[in-house]
């Protein structure tokens, strides 16, 4: 734990606040079933990322990078597909009534975004 750098510290809270989201999502808006079976990995994956991430292991990088991109795919493309069939104002109407995600588009792609960086940037972190 010498070494923990600034962009490390960053994900780590990142990681932090999209889970309490998660789970926020959880207690607020009970009737949302469907988003349980991502949520539980979901969490766990965050939680095993960040303490192996912190002792800078490959695989730890690799799966949360994985994970990142299937709720990129499963709930943002959902959304996009919303947004040109109903329109903004239609989402968000939705995503309050339902807790369905019109804001994972903006945490995943700055998920996406640190990421590239932390991988681009591994080898300075490990070194």
């Amino acid at each position: 734990m010498k070494n923990i750098s600034a962009p490390l510290i960053g994900l780590t809270i990142y990681n932090a606040i999209q889970t309490i989201m998660v789970l926020a999502i959880i207690v607020l808006v009970p009737n949302n079933a469907a988003a349980i079976p991502w949520i539980v990995p979901g969490v766990m994956i965050v939680v095993l990322s960040n303490f192996f991430l912190f002792q800078k292991k490959t695989w730890a990088w690799i799966l949360y990078l994985i994970w990142t991109l299937a709720v990129f795919v499963s709930f943002d493309f959902g959304s996009i597909s919303w947004y040109l069939q109903y329109g903004l104002n239609f989402n968000l109407t939705l995503t309050l009534s339902t807790g369905t995600s019109a804001g994972y588009i903006g945490f995943d792609v700055i998920s996406l975004v640190v990421l590239i960086f932390l991988l681009s940037s591994r080898k300075k972190l490990t070194s």
